[in-house]
């Protein structure tokens, strides 16, 4: 294990100026450089929760000769260390499989960017983990209470990877009808995000109307009309709704 943190810190950390900044991640240094209140009104405006630009704002703070974009992208390597001794702490101790994780390209990619993915996996990693001990054994009052805090940091991290775990681990409760188990972390995430929750609901609306995603509005009215009652015969828009199908597929 040791020998495969050195190897993918050295991966991780050699020539973090190599590679100019790209958009993302001059958002990264432009809102995080921003005081706490503004790094807030910021992210209000965008789709992103605050965790991570605060996160930065207090990492490039740190003393050192190097530039804001080496120290936003030298953060992302000590969350993808950091994932690794989780995985292998938590979830796989196969010395091959720490070790195609250790040289994974892809991690190795994204943990040299400045930007919030291997804080998403550290986060992701540590719910999932405490959401499926809660799964196994509902009556268990830490991994209660570690699933709910983990899932809401993430959720302050990144909408998408959160709510796909905290569905997943809800689902798996509500096939057990483990009623308390369900409901409790859904309580308390709720109240922990509740700063946030009108916030999300607004970033959800951008994202649905923006240029990239505007076709998932497009397809919702189209799939209305062909399911409209008209003159139409009842085969005609089933055929409709067929080719819709198909369309999106």
């Amino acid at each position: 294990m040791a020998a495969c943190l050195i190897v993918q810190a050295a991966l991780l950390f050699w020539r973090l100026d190599l590679l100019p900044a790209w958009g993302d991640e001059y958002f990264t240094l432009d809102t995080s450089r921003q005081p706490l209140a503004k790094i807030a009104a910021i992210v209000r405006g965008d789709i992103h929760p605050p965790l991570y630009y605060i996160l930065v704002h207090y990492w490039m703070q740190l003393p050192g000769p190097a530039s804001l974009l080496v120290k936003a992208r030298a953060f992302s390597g000590v969350w993808a260390l950091a994932s690794t001794v989780l995985l292998h702490r938590l979830w796989c101790r196969d010395a091959r499989f720490v070790l195609l994780w250790s040289l994974s390209p892809c991690l190795i990619l994204y943990g040299r960017m400045g930007r919030s993915y291997t804080l998403q996996l550290f986060l992701g990693c540590l719910a999932l983990y405490w959401g499926m001990s809660l799964v196994r054994d509902p009556r268990r009052r830490v991994a209660l209470w570690m699933y709910s805090a983990s899932a809401a940091l993430l959720l302050y991290t990144h909408y998408l990877p959160a709510l796909a775990i905290i569905l997943a681990v809800a689902s798996f409760l509500f096939y057990r009808r483990a009623w308390i188990a369900l409901a409790a972390p859904l309580a308390i995430m709720t109240l922990a995000y509740a700063p946030w929750l009108i916030d999300m609901q607004a970033a959800f609306g951008r994202v649905l109307h923006a240029d990239p995603y505007a076709g998932i509005s497009r397809c919702r009215s189209l799939w209305a009309r062909a399911c409209r009652p008209g003159s139409r015969s009842a085969g005609c828009c089933s055929r409709r709704r067929w080719r819709l199908c198909c369309g999106a597929l």
